[in-house]
């Protein structure tokens, strides 16, 4: 297998002595070394990633009606865990996106934590981010310990439940700030498919 340098994603097991702690895809190396811009901001590294218990990336689009349905949760999850030391970042991958887009949705919709803005999908990518909004924790190692839906509150496009019966983020943050593995690592993420470079 290939060094980390490379774009290959590996499987990563990490074993304590009661078990497995956390199963994961594991992005490229590069992901630490990435540098976004930051709406409204100075570019921001993502070395930070290797100091945190976890981060936090959500993937939205300033359009999707789907995200835009999704700050006040977002609001509240950020409430809960961010005092425990967990970071959150909004990410914009769609090339239409700008610094004053970006910094009108954020203040529109009263989002709390920075947005970076991945013109270039390097993150994106690394990650394997398809669909906004879509949320993808990572651990200090760079593994991904969650990926996928919010919630399960949209069971298609412009479809919603009545009420909301699987709370996925939530959930998989409680089990990682208690030590566990999450109970479902990986979920269907219902929004607007991210736009790829031509």
């Amino acid at each position: 297998m290939k060094k980390f340098g490379t774009r290959l994603l590996a499987l990563s097991f990490m074993f304590t002595a009661g078990g497995l702690l956390f199963a994961g895809i594991l992005p490229t190396a590069s992901l630490f070394e990435l540098e976004l811009d930051r709406a409204g901001g100075n570019p921001e590294r993502l070395d930070f990633v290797s100091e945190n218990p976890a981060t936090v990336f959500i993937f939205l689009a300033e359009g999707c009606r789907i995200s835009q349905d999704y700050s006040l949760t977002l609001r509240s999850l950020h409430k809960t865990f961010a005092p425990q030391g967990l970071q959150f970042r909004g990410v914009f991958p769609n090339a239409f996106s700008s610094d004053s887009s970006v910094c009108a949705y954020r203040t529109k919709y009263k989002i709390p934590f920075p947005l970076l803005l991945d013109h270039k999908q390097q993150l994106t990518k690394s990650l394997a981010a398809r669909i906004t909004p879509e949320a993808i924790v990572v651990l200090p190692s760079g593994q991904v310990a969650y990926r996928g839906r919010i919630d399960d509150l949209f069971y298609a496009l412009g479809r919603k439940r009545s009420n909301i019966s699987s709370h996925d983020l939530r959930d998989a943050l409680h089990d990682i700030i208690a030590g566990r593995s999450p109970a479902v690592a990986e979920t269907k993420a219902i929004g607007c498919l991210i736009e790829r470079p031509k």
